[in-house]
């Protein structure tokens, strides 16, 4: 499991705070910064913080893998981890919303779906993405994150998938005084934040 405690420079107490917050209400997480900043890398962590999975949440999952055939018959005995989902920006309406198999929105069930670049996506996928997650009862639907450069064209972007108010993280492109910095809190430390 990729953790928290790898990334660097520890961003400060207030920023901690915004993504404990946002995990807990599982609000749209939108991540703001320059390429190369570790939006990708930020985002790929956050199903770490999320809680585990109870017993019936496991077999949901496997029963959707399943389906889009993306669960070995033979994979009984193994737990399924939170999915994280990051599909590219030209996806279409129907690789969202599903066809004949789960599209993105339902194989990100009790995940994240990540939706790097958001305001590059279309709007009909962003539309259809909105649509088929407000078909998934609530404790099962993804956490929906969105990463972009133009804070202002994400948001607006962000708010055609969830209108909810969005949770903005701002992040700098790492230096080289950065790695002798204090790391951030281990994934399993955020994730005891976010079940208190």
């Amino acid at each position: 499991m990729l953790d928290f405690r790898d990334v660097r420079p520890h961003p400060g107490d207030n920023m901690i705070d915004l993504v404990v917050h946002a995990a807990r209400l599982r609000a749209p997480l939108l991540l703001v910064g320059a390429p190369g900043c570790g939006k990708t890398m930020l985002a790929a962590r956050l199903p770490g913080i999320l809680p585990a999975l109870a017993s019936a949440q496991e077999r949901d999952l496997v029963a959707i893998l399943g389906a889009a055939r993306l669960w070995p018959l033979d994979q009984d005995n193994e737990a399924p981890a939170r999915p994280f989902r990051a599909p590219h920006d030209s996806i279409s309406a129907a690789g969202m919303a599903g066809d004949r198999f789960p599209g993105e929105v339902a194989l990100a069930s009790h995940g994240v779906l990540f939706l790097d670049e958001i305001d590059q996506f279309r709007r009909q996928a962003l539309e259809a993405t909105r649509d088929a997650a407000a078909k998934i009862p609530a404790p099962r639907r993804p956490w929906i994150v969105g990463a972009t450069c133009d804070q202002s064209a994400g948001l607006a972007a962000l708010r055609l998938v969830d209108p909810r108010p969005a949770v903005v993280l701002p992040l700098r492109v790492v230096t080289g005084a950065d790695f002798d910095a204090p790391a951030w809190p281990s994934s399993l430390d955020l994730r005891a934040r976010v079940c208190a």
